[in-house]
């Protein structure tokens, strides 16, 4: 048997198309009926693809880290990535842990309950431009799709395109369905591995251990926003939103602050309003969260792999991977720049390499 392979839309309860490489049967399943067929189509596996406009892939290097640990560290080190908390988004890794996939959870939850619907359960989840191989550039379904032999890739609406292409590029020459799915049958059966989106609480099997720590980034508590930054090539970061959700951030920013304008940046807006508050506040999980998260953007190398919050004490008890020994004071010194407190516990070196334990609190010492 082989692999049945799915493609999706923004809607994914929409009409798919399908393939089954080894038996050369293509088509488009519209209704319920089709769908739900799908289930006895005789696969080994099911492999969905969706649009990557809702999935930002990275490289990332985490060698030495348990994967817990690779889970949190790659949390701080999407910081920029982000105007939610790490509970509303979802962290995937390929096989080596050198790259890694960040995307919603609501876009996995909305998939996997089209799917079910229809009795089927995804066996590979990926997006469009990483579920082949080769260098590419082509429009499929109103999208660009880019993909790079590196690994990494983007998806961007065919409105935006502008923004990612070349000066005097077009939009590039449409492939059909047929020839995405043959495109993508033939990376897989070459050995392609794509950054599958199912892990964690989204695994069959989990294949990480814990739900890993909860943190919100840059924004005060209650407020959840959808990904702002499309995050595309090689780390490069454009700030072109679709007018969709531009219109859910500035609803829900004028819900929290009515009567005022609303800022090119309501997140980085609610970052400043929350450290103005000063006093008390300056010691909630928000604030001190927000505050490591900036202050470990200062410094280069290192990673926090774990953290607790000590609400009784309003403070932050962490450990954290160092590149250096001067990194210590690096830290340090960031961390009373923006305004809070960092006591070191003592430094060492062990397996996972130069580690240390540390409290954060607000007010700088």
């Amino acid at each position: 048997m082989s692999d049945l392979i799915l493609l999706t839309s923004t809607n994914p309860a929409s009409a798919w198309d399908w393939g089954l490489p080894g038996t050369g049967k293509w088509g488009r399943a519209e209704t319920a009926e089709e769908k739900s067929a799908l289930a006895a189509a005789g696969h080994s596996r099911l492999v969905v693809v969706v649009p990557g406009m809702g999935v930002v892939t990275k490289l990332h290097t985490l060698e030495g880290l348990k994967e817990k640990q690779k889970v949190q560290a790659a949390g701080f080190s999407i910081e920029d990535d982000l105007a939610a908390s790490l509970d509303d988004t979802h962290i995937a890794f390929d096989a080596h842990a050198s790259r890694l996939a960040i995307c919603s959870n609501d876009l996995i939850a909305d998939v996997n309950a089209a799917l079910n619907a229809h009795g089927l359960q995804a066996d590979v989840m990926c997006a469009d431009y990483d579920s082949f191989a080769d260098d590419a550039l082509f429009e499929y379904q109103g999208r660009v799709i880019s993909s790079t032999a590196s690994g990494l890739g983007f998806a961007v609406e065919t409105g935006l395109a502008s923004a990612v292409l070349d000066k005097d590029q077009g939009i590039p020459a449409t492939i059909t369905a047929q020839g995405l799915l043959e495109r993508i049958a033939k990376s897989l059966m070459a050995g392609h591995e794509p950054i599958d989106l199912m892990q964690g609480k989204f695994a069959q099997k989990s294949s990480f251990a814990g739900g890993g720590f909860k943190r919100l980034a840059l924004l005060a508590a209650g407020v959840v926003v959808a990904f702002l930054v499309l995050n595309i090539g090689q780390g490069i970061m454009i700030g072109n939103k679709t007018k969709a959700v531009e219109k859910e951030i500035d609803q829900i920013y004028a819900e929290i602050f009515p009567g005022q304008a609303i800022p090119s940046n309501p997140a980085q807006h609610v970052y400043r309003a929350t450290r103005a508050l000063g006093g008390s506040a300056q010691t909630d999980f928000v604030s001190l969260s927000a505050l490591l998260a900036k202050s470990v953007q200062d410094v280069e190398g290192v990673e926090i792999s774990s953290l607790r919050y000590d609400k009784a004490k309003g403070q932050l008890n962490l450990s954290i991977l160092y590149g250096s020994f001067e990194d210590t004071e690096k830290l340090k010194a960031a961390v009373q720049r923006h305004g809070g407190s960092f006591t070191e516990g003592g430094t060492r070196q062990s397996g996972e390499g130069l580690s240390g334990d540390a409290v954060l609190s607000g007010g700088a010492s």
